[in-house]
């Protein structure tokens, strides 16, 4: 009798035990282009431009190397730009480390219209963290047919002191 009751108790608790569902509104994140700067020539490949550099320095997380900005005598401007193909009307995140050396530097997400040197800036954030930090910027893209997105890091330029701009681990996600 002790074995029917422990059998019946046991099997109430298995059949009350929910299996937890996975919610239908939730869309998961989609990994769109990842880099970690390790190799100059895949960079150049995949549509990097710009005056940069590799640098042997990356965070605990990162591989050896990591893009490097220096500031350019002006009118020039150290900076690295990348026109990833995104889909339009959806929600991204930007997800990279950075750290500056004697300087600051900036980054920017901006709409270019096709065939124009025009663009339309959606973000500016200001790079001054001394050790390595981790940024994580989402936005919505509209872009009309004639537009593309372009990703930039900046060192600008100087006519007097110089510094350094470090950029590693560079992710960028579909929400």
């Amino acid at each position: 009798m002790t074995r029917i009751i422990l059998l019946l108790l046991l099997s109430i608790q298995l059949l009350s035990c929910e299996k937890e569902s996975a919610n239908p509104n939730q869309n998961p994140e989609t990994l769109i282009y990842s880099t970690s700067f390790e190799d100059q020539t895949t960079l150049e490949e995949e549509g990097w431009e710009g005056v940069y550099t590799l640098l042997e320095d990356s965070p605990a997380s990162g591989g050896s190397y990591c893009l490097a900005l220096e500031p350019q005598w002006l009118p020039g401007l150290g900076e690295a730009f990348y026109a990833p193909t995104l889909s339009n009307n959806s929600n991204y995140r930007i997800d990279f480390w950075f750290k500056t050396i004697n300087w600051e530097g900036t980054f920017l997400i901006n709409k270019r219209l096709s065939g124009s040197d025009a663009e339309e800036n959606l973000l500016t954030i200001s790079l001054t963290e001394e050790d390595w930090t981790f940024a994580s910027h989402s936005f919505v893209l509209e872009l009309a047919e004639n537009e593309t997105l372009v990703v930039y890091f900046s060192a600008g330029g100087t006519e007097v002191v110089s510094g350094k701009v470090l950029v590693d681990e560079l992710s960028i996600y579909r929400e």
